[in-house]
């Protein structure tokens, strides 16, 4: 049986991190007004002193998706198996995101916590799978 080596297309990676930040952050801000709508979220709560708005919505999820793209190239530089590395950091990382709304917002209610971290979920769904489908190829033999 070949080994494969699996490679990180970093040409690719270069329109595959914004496509996955536009992505996500068009989906959240369909959810973030969904949300609102189904009473989730509180649009008058305060996140850092302003009123919660969809272009809050929009940077958490291009800002976070580009830096993916960064981590991603990196960690291509260095593994032979650079998805495999980047969904092990990847994954505890969104766990971690789960715990922010919670300890960053005053006066949050549950409804609206869990509505920002399906937010964060949508954002890593984009990047691991455009990643995964996109950036990366296998090479036979190594």
């Amino acid at each position: 049986m070949t080994a494969h080596l699996i490679k990180v297309q970093f040409a690719k990676l270069l329109y595959i991190a914004p496509l996955a930040a536009i992505a996500s952050a068009v989906v959240n801000s369909i959810l973030f007004y969904l949300f609102i709508q189904q009473g989730w979220i509180d649009k008058n709560i305060l996140v850092h002193r302003e009123r919660l708005e969809v272009s809050h919505i929009i940077m958490a999820s291009v800002a976070p998706s580009l830096l993916a793209g960064v981590v991603f190239a990196i960690i291509g530089k260095f593994f032979q198996s650079p998805f495999q590395v980047f969904a092990y950091v990847t994954i505890p990382l969104l766990l971690f995101t789960f715990i922010n709304p919670f300890a960053g917002i005053i006066g949050i209610t549950l409804s609206m916590g869990i509505a920002l971290n399906v937010m964060h979920i949508t954002v890593a769904l984009f990047v691991l799978y455009l990643f995964k489908r996109y950036a990366t190829q296998a090479e036979p033999g190594y």
